[in-house]
């Protein structure tokens, strides 16, 4: 059963990266790779790393080179895509079983769609995976762009039409391809997953936490605008000053970017002194640095992405980290998680109320137990082993 198929995740990856989105890739399809025949990942380069050195750098990333795990370096130039397409034709050509190809743009799903055309449904299949930009023809019908969003439109239509199977991971993502595209492909509703170490029962405290006198609130991710990282900042101007924001993140050599970003907001909001910036966080160290926290903080706003279409990996590896978290109420949030059972819900456009929610965890110390003793058992649905069990199913039920 689990030699039936191979997979390409048809993406070139950069590697090493900072990106939450590579580390849950490389992460999720080692999983998988452990229940099917093999699993292709490629990233790009200016040449291949040597073996020692790749699984030096997998590590971090919660994979390794094997008989089932491979890593294809994909290298930098003008040829790029390509190279990518004759990689995908040599490991196909070379299979006796079929192969599933994944992607998550309309660009790649096209390249997909246009290998099974050369070799037949019954040597490749197509699975497109939606993740925060599924239908962008929204983005330009809100700049008014009504053609530009009837091209993007139809080219969601084309792909999601004709793919074997759709993976969403949010349930908004469903809503819209039912309301947009009747008798669209084969869905499976499959949320973010979460590592299997965050769910250790060790508490992994830090110093900051030993120290009482602190009330340390924290967030670790990227810094972007859809994010909604300055509503945490703002939120210390509502309390005690013995509350601090710890972060950590941002972009991995950026040349101090992202530490003169939070700065800046730090600035904005009068709170300098309050804001700690400790970086980026190799993935392994994350669940350590996240248990240290008094409150977790989660801080989508009211961009598509945000509100409706991303499933946030940071809300599954709070919960299983097991500490209290506020998040802010979005729709893409509220499919996941209740109010006042896994986590404190907040205004997404309210910095006040993110800090009503704040001060009420670290306040209320039953129901700081309750929301983080709810939150860890929630989130172990998702954790990678069993999401992969999932992914590899729903493969299953598109071979038939």
């Amino acid at each position: 059963m689990r030699d039936k198929f191979h997979l390409i995740y048809y993406h070139r990856l950069p590697f090493p990266s900072a990106s939450g989105q590579t580390i849950a890739i490389i992460r999720d399809f080692f999983a998988v790779s452990r229940r099917i025949a093999s699993v292709h990942l490629f990233y790009r380069g200016p040449k291949a790393y040597d073996e020692t050195h790749l699984n030096r750098l997998l590590g971090d990333y919660g994979g390794a080179i094997d008989d089932k795990f491979h890593f294809h370096c994909i290298e930098d130039g003008w040829f790029g895509k390509r190279r990518t397409m004759a990689k995908a034709m040599s490991l196909v050509e070379s299979a006796t079983r079929p192969f599933f190809l994944v992607a998550r743009t309309f660009s790649q799903s096209k390249a997909g769609l246009a290998l099974r055309n050369r070799y037949g449904r019954d040597r490749v299949k197509v699975v497109a995976e939606l993740h925060q930009d599924p239908f962008p023809h929204l983005h330009w019908k809100e700049k008014g762009r009504p053609v530009k969003a009837f091209l993007k439109l139809r080219d969601a239509g084309r792909v999601y039409m004709r793919a074997d199977g759709l993976l969403c991971n949010t349930w908004p993502q469903v809503e819209y391809l039912d309301r947009l595209f009747a008798g669209h492909a084969r869905v499976e509703y499959l949320p973010s997953g979460c590592p299997d170490h965050f769910f250790s029962d060790d508490d992994g405290q830090s110093p900051e936490k030993k120290d009482g006198s602190k009330v340390r609130i924290r967030y670790a991710g990227r810094f972007s605008s859809w994010k909604n990282p300055e509503i945490m900042v703002e939120a210390l101007r509502y309390l005690p000053e013995h509350y601090v924001l710890d972060l950590a993140g941002g972009r991995m050599d950026d040349g101090g970017e992202s530490a003169r970003q939070v700065e800046a907001m730090a600035k904005r909001h009068g709170v300098q002194g309050r804001v700690n910036y400790v970086g980026f966080l190799p993935p392994v160290k994350v669940s350590t640095f996240l248990k240290g926290a008094d409150c977790l903080f989660l801080p989508l706003g009211q961009s598509p992405e945000g509100k409706l279409f991303t499933s946030p990996l940071k809300l599954f590896e709070y919960a299983a980290s097991e500490r209290p978290m506020a998040v802010t109420r979005v729709p893409s949030t509220e499919g996941l998680v209740k109010d006042r059972e896994q986590a404190l819900m907040a205004d997404p456009g309210s910095a006040s109320d993110a800090a009503r929610a704040i001060r009420e965890i670290a306040e209320d110390k039953a129901l700081a137990k309750h929301l983080s003793q709810n939150a860890k058992a929630w989130a172990k649905q998702f954790s990678v082993t069993n999401r992969a069990v999932k992914y590899v199913e729903f493969l299953n039920t598109l071979l038939a």
